[in-house]
């Protein structure tokens, strides 16, 4: 008898075989299906505000980020986003407007822009994917692995998308080629140093897709205006995400991952949300070291001409002092104690002095201002001086001038230190300067290398902020 098998075990066999196969390829596809049911339930779309913890004092300005992480196509991609942002107004002051971020504005790379054909060099059409998602007259980038170029819709035909000019390079599907919108973007509300809240965000105009992935939404700036730990609140229902379909993604419980953030200033010196062995371990690194001190005006006086409201510039307010026309203007700033005096009596020596001006210019204008200074309480000033620029017409610019040259500078002098501010005329025609904040900055010797080191707030890190370290050790802030 043949050692072969028959013609009817042999396809039993192969039926046998099949149905293994058949069963292994549903086990995989359905342990894909669970395993992607579990990524899903545990993978979130987030907006977060960071760093989540920040370790600052009185007098300093600090940024918070407003980042989207997890953005997929189609639930939860960002055709719009909105965050309602609450702080606590007795210690802290927002900017009152936020400085949006790329995520929204760069161009919206998916499935709809793949390129069905080639496209040469020196033509201006492409086919895409999904047509529908393109906007006659706007920007797009076309890109592959190789090349990339920025081009106008001049028309959309089903597919095919004709460009207001020839291609430069060529795009090969082979090199996954493809077409892409820049969206028109319309933003929205701000914040409220009064309420202490704001609600903002931004918005795709038309039918271009959401955004996808990481990214910035936008940066909040504060300024810190008392030692105390402050807590700022996104988790509200007010904070959330649209679809491209409209639908929103935050305003039921578990939806959208929510994160807050917190400023610390009482001694948690490596802002990681507890006083632990870190935060000694920093603090014994600048033992004996002074951390650098800013410090804000409290009295002023005119120079020639004053400037309008110059007690404006006494903090970051959005209430500015200004100086219209003529040029020439100046103004006096003295008595740098706010929020304390300046702690020059445990100071070694000064190794530099700066002066920062929170400023903008009036629209049209490239004027300037001049800066002086002065080491005996606005008697004299300084020969040596510096000129601000302002370039920005709608938001604030913080620019910090050297002026360490002025003077051969003790701690004495520092304790008196004075700022003159004085309008130049650039042009044929002087514009409006306007000055939100008029501040002070002075590194002394020897340094830290933090400044909420010097736990006490006395100007220098010594066995005293050891003690109240020591006190609050294992102290936790948020979660």
């Amino acid at each position: 008898m043949s050692g072969h098998s028959s013609p009817r075990s042999a396809n039993v066999s192969s039926r046998k075989t099949k149905i293994i196969s058949t069963t292994l390829i549903l086990s995989l596809l359905l342990g894909s299906l669970v395993l992607l049911q579990i990524g899903k339930a545990q993978g979130l779309p987030a907006i977060k505000l960071e760093p989540k913890y920040v370790a600052v004092k009185a007098g300093e300005k600090f940024d918070v980020q407003i980042n989207v992480y997890g953005a997929t196509y189609p639930n939860s991609e960002v055709h719009a986003w909105q965050v309602r942002l609450d702080f606590p107004i007795a210690s802290l002051e927002a900017m009152p407007s936020p400085v949006y971020g790329p995520f929204m504005s760069g161009p919206r790379i998916g499935y709809w822009g793949v390129l069905l054909y080639n496209a040469p060099a020196g033509q201006n059409v492409v086919n895409v994917t999904e047509g529908s998602r393109f906007i006659a007259g706007q920007q797009v980038l076309v890109k592959d692995d190789v090349h990339s170029e920025n081009k106008t819709i001049s028309s959309i035909t089903g597919s095919m998308i004709t460009l207001s000019s020839n291609l430069v390079n060529s795009y090969t599907t082979a090199n996954n080629a493809g077409c892409y919108p820049y969206p028109t973007l319309s933003a929205i509300g701000s914040l409220s140093n009064t309420l202490g809240s704001g609600t903002f965000g931004q918005t795709t105009n038309g039918v271009n897709p959401g955004a996808q992935g990481d990214g910035l939404l936008a940066t909040v700036t504060f300024y810190a205006e008392q030692d105390v730990s402050s807590f700022l609140n996104i988790t509200g229902t007010l904070t959330y995400i649209k679809n491209t379909l409209g639908e929103v993604v935050g305003d039921e419980p578990g939806e959208l991952e929510k994160q807050d953030a917190y400023t610390i200033r009482t001694g948690d010196i490596s802002a990681d949300g507890i006083i632990s062995a870190n935060d000694l371990m920093m603090l014994g690194k600048d033992f004996n070291k002074c951390p650098i001190q800013t410090r804000s005006p409290t009295t002023n006086s005119l120079f020639g001409v004053a400037w309008t409201s110059p007690a404006n510039a006494y903090t970051p307010n959005n209430a500015a002092a200004s100086a219209p026309t003529p040029a020439g203007k100046g103004q006096d700033y003295k008595t740098f104690i706010s929020p304390t005096s300046f702690p020059t009596g445990v100071w070694t020596g000064i190794s530099k002095v700066e002066v920062g001006l929170l400023a903008r210019i009036a629209s049209g204008g490239d004027d300037r201002i001049r800066v002086a200074v002065s080491n005996n309480g606005g008697t004299t000033f300084s020969v040596t001086t510096a000129t601000v620029s302002p370039t920005t017409t709608a938001t604030w610019t913080m620019f910090w001038v050297d002026l360490t040259a002025a003077y051969a500078w003790t701690p004495a002098g520092v304790s008196q230190i004075a700022v003159r501010i004085i309008s130049e005329m650039n042009g044929a025609v002087m514009t409006t300067v306007y000055v939100d904040w008029v501040t002070v900055r002075v590194t002394p010797t020897p340094t830290s290398s933090s400044a909420v080191s010097d736990v006490n707030r006395n100007g220098i890190v010594n066995g005293a902020d050891l003690t109240s370290l020591a006190s609050q050790f294992g102290q936790q802030y948020g979660n």
